[in-house]
């Protein structure tokens, strides 16, 4: 008798961990969006999507990837203007003049990074410009 009732608490213990969500999350079995920090667009389940983890109502995707985690809106990372936060962005981000054969560890690492189409005015500047307006180099 002990037995089986240490088999079925096991069996539950681990059916109740199984795809288990994070502290911030709810699994759902709707098809709904999350809100994602500082953006316009919502990240939205496939429809058909079985029970799946969403943010817990007062919290957003830090960014847009249902991997990414839930915070508080009031957590969320502010960026400076024309930069994203990247929970993987480049340890050698690119800049005006940057070398084609500059050398790169391509370590991940979290912070606030360039737009897509965005690059740094130069090496050691933090301010991100389009790439189309950097000096020409003679």
């Amino acid at each position: 008798m002990k037995i089986e009732m240490l088999v079925v608490f096991a069996l539950f213990i681990i059916g109740a961990s199984a795809g288990a969500c994070e502290p911030n999350e709810t699994k759902l079995s709707i098809t709904r969006c999350d809100r994602v920090c500082h953006s316009e667009k919502k990240l939205c389940a496939e429809r058909g999507s079985t029970q799946m983890c969403f943010c817990k109502l007062g919290f957003q995707r830090l960014i847009n990837d249902f991997g990414a985690p839930c915070v508080r809106s009031k957590d969320c990372i502010k960026c400076d203007e024309n930069k994203v936060y990247e929970i993987c962005g480049s340890d050698c981000p690119e800049y005006c003049g940057m070398p084609e054969d500059e050398v790169c560890d391509k370590k991940c690492v979290k912070g606030c990074f360039c737009k897509e189409g965005y690059v740094l005015v130069s090496e050691v500047s933090e301010k991100c410009i389009p790439r189309s307006e950097c000096p020409t180099i003679y």
